[in-house]
């Protein structure tokens, strides 16, 4: 690191430049790069001989780097130690050549603090470009036309598979749950922006409200098999003040409808009139009919069943057949194998009639099959490392590729299972990830980690016909991550805190591309707008305060413009635009 300078010449400000709305004093100052004990740095700024600002260069900082203004900000930590709010501050450099001999600096010794080593080559060109902010890019005059899904409606007798599993234990499967199911094709025509309140948006709304209308009067007489079999369960009319706060979200697909969990009980959500209601309230029981609260809850088998883990039993999967309302099924899947998570084997297996599913702990992914007798374990699709690569997080694509992230911070794209390799490794980052999606193609991959998100275009940069599921990327084939932060200014609006909850396409079957990307953190859900992300726009993001923590959030199937959140002791669902941060930030200083 010698080699590189270590004192900058910059102009610090506590406004952003050319920020006329908040009054900030400018002063040139000298930035140096210090090293400590124990590989630790940070940059010591030099107001005046006497005056010396020192900022840890650590995992804990929030930083942003802008190339196309020459510009390095952060929010100060707190002097106390705590999490108290801060604005930000800026350091505009003189010219490129200072901003990345800075920042080439900065990542070298931020990759020491995470990881003890610092980065060179390859790796570091990598991290480069994941932490600047990439200039904008011209945006055409007319969007590129969306795709136009060419999936049928499904029939009444595709809505009912009333099929038997055989080898799935002895209970007999009975028609599935029925609800109201809507189709959203209207909204995908609709404009992308958040903000176009066009006419075409206008008349999508209206489309969708109608299809909805008359599919209710269609099925409003019908009756319901979970309503009237669930003799274990109890009408919910609220969901407000639960005593146990809620848990997990998981939105159906097949039916539209939804589940939340609180504690040891699992409540079905209906929409009705644009609102989501509770419907029916069951109490989870294994066989043994000993309560647990399930978590790793996702649907299965055309969202007639739901899956589960007890947090006690780390080798067991329990199934919830939604007909009955109770677990008819416990899955052993071997005797030394843990289950961190499960995903369907490929994005939308949970819509069709569905054997297998994908599990993975630290250090193995498999294939688990319940029609095995005894242990459910896949052997001849079993990946296991003879290290720990500290598995976190996987998903798959519509082909049933996998991608698979590590609280390391790496991130491995299968191609199948079983595989000799991954396909393709990326670098990490040093921060753990918490969370991975796919668009249905697999050409995209978005990272939750702590405090942003990580979009990855696994195509190749000189073939884009082809990605990293099926052809390993050189460093030299890989295309420019994109790392998607809240502007400075933002956080504080946010409580000076973020923990992002996993974030999430809006993905739709026969629709490779998205167009939305939502998470949340504390009480505010945020939507960024995938096509403008594209273009190199990384802060056209929406934000919508809510009115308790929120514990989960996940787009209704169909549409980028409906969104069910789950709060401590609430569900909502939230319809139509978000608020643009800046509106929300001139309320505040009003």
């Amino acid at each position: 690191m010698a080699a590189q300078p270590s004192i900058f010449s910059g102009i610090l400000s506590a406004q952003r430049p050319g920020d006329k709305s908040v009054q900030g004093h400018s002063q040139p100052v000298q930035i140096e790069f210090i090293s400590g004990p124990s590989k630790t740095h940070a940059l010591a700024v030099h107001h005046n001989p006497s005056q010396v600002t020192m900022v840890p260069i650590s995992p804990a900082l929030y930083f942003h780097f802008e190339q196309a203004a020459l510009l390095f900000s952060w929010v100060p930590p707190d002097p106390s130690g705590g999490s108290g709010i801060r604005s930000p501050l800026y350091i505009s450099l003189p010219d490129q050549a200072s901003f990345w001999d800075f920042l080439t600096q900065f990542v070298r010794c931020l990759q020491q603090a995470k990881h003890g080593q610092v980065p060179v080559g390859d790796d570091l060109d990598y991290l480069r470009e994941v932490y600047s902010e990439p200039m904008d890019i011209d945006e055409p005059e007319k969007p590129p036309a969306r795709p136009t899904s060419t999936r049928a409606k499904p029939s009444a007798s595709s809505r009912t598979p009333g099929r038997g599993t055989p080898g799935r234990g002895t209970v007999k499967s009975a028609s599935p749950a029925k609800t109201t199911i809507r189709h959203y094709e209207s909204v995908r025509a609709a404009d992308e922006s958040a903000h176009s309140g066009d006419e075409t948006e206008n008349q999508a709304e209206e489309e969708e409200e109608e299809e909805e209308q008359e599919e209710e009067e269609e099925h409003k007489n019908r009756r319901r098999s979970i309503r009237s079999s669930l003799s274990s369960g109890s009408k919910r009319s609220s969901l407000s003040r639960p005593s146990i706060p809620n848990s997990e979200l998981v939105i159906g697909i097949r039916h539209q409808q939804s589940y939340v969990v609180s504690g040891e009980t699992i409540t079905v959500l209906k929409y009705d009139d644009n609102k989501l209601k509770p419907d029916v309230s069951v109490n989870v029981t294994n066989l043994s009919r000993k309560g647990f609260s399930p978590s790793k809850v996702h649907l299965y088998d055309s969202d007639s069943s739901l899956l589960m883990m007890d947090a006690a039993e780390s080798s067991k999967l329990y199934r919830m057949d939604l007909n009955v309302g109770k677990i008819v099924e416990e899955w052993q899947v071997d005797d030394r194998t843990p289950i961190t998570d499960i995903v369907p084997d490929s994005k939308y297996a949970q819509t069709r009639p569905q054997n297998k599913v994908v599990a993975f702990n630290s250090n193995s992914i498999f294939s688990i099959d319940p029609r095995l007798a005894g242990n459910k374990r896949v052997e001849s699709d079993t990946k296991q490392y003879s290290g720990n690569p500290k598995f976190s997080s996987c998903a798959t694509t519509e082909k049933g590729q996998l991608a698979v992230g590590s609280d390391g911070g790496d991130i491995r794209l299968f191609s199948k299972l079983p595989a000799s390799r991954a396909t393709t490794l990326f670098p990490s980052l040093g921060d753990p990830i918490l969370a991975i999606d796919t668009s249905n193609d697999g050409r995209y991959v978005l990272i939750t980690c702590g405090d942003y998100l990580l979009l990855l275009d696994t195509s190749l940069k000189h073939n884009p016909a082809t990605n990293g599921f099926s052809t390993r990327m050189s460093a030299d084939s890989r295309q420019a991550p994109k790392r998607l932060q809240l502007k400075l200014e933002h956080i504080t609006l946010l409580g000076g805190q973020i923990e992002f909850t996993p974030a999430k396409f809006n993905c739709e079957e026969g629709v490779d591309e998205p167009t939305s990307i939502l998470t949340s953190s504390g009480v505010f859900v945020i939507k960024w707008n995938f096509r403008k992300i594209k273009l190199g726009k990384l802060y056209e993001y929406t934000i919508r305060k809510c009115a308790g923590t929120i514990v989960a959030d996940q787009f209704k199937y169909g549409s980028d413009r409906a969104i069910v959140v789950a709060l401590s002791h609430d569900v909502k669902l939230l319809q139509g635009n978000l608020d643009r941060p800046e509106s929300i930030l001139k309320k505040e200083r009003a």
